[in-house]
């Protein structure tokens, strides 16, 4: 048990007992990837496993640059 990790509670500002979206979560991934890699988009995406174009995408819907 002390080698698994408890989740970081604090950075997710929801209800234990409430469910998430997967837009809630691709969110919360991207931007946690984003300050992980200091704004580094291309390291966040690879990261993620997804293209640097997605991230553009969704900061641009989400109106984030």
């Amino acid at each position: 048990p002390e080698l698994v990790s408890q989740p970081d509670l604090a950075l997710t500002p929801l209800a234990p007992d409430r469910l998430v979206t997967l837009e809630e979560l691709e969110r919360d991934a991207i931007l946690r990837a984003l300050r992980t890699t200091a704004g580094d988009k291309n390291e966040a995406a690879r990261r993620l496993g997804i293209s640097r174009a997605k991230i553009y995408q969704r900061l641009k819907e989400w109106g984030a640059t």
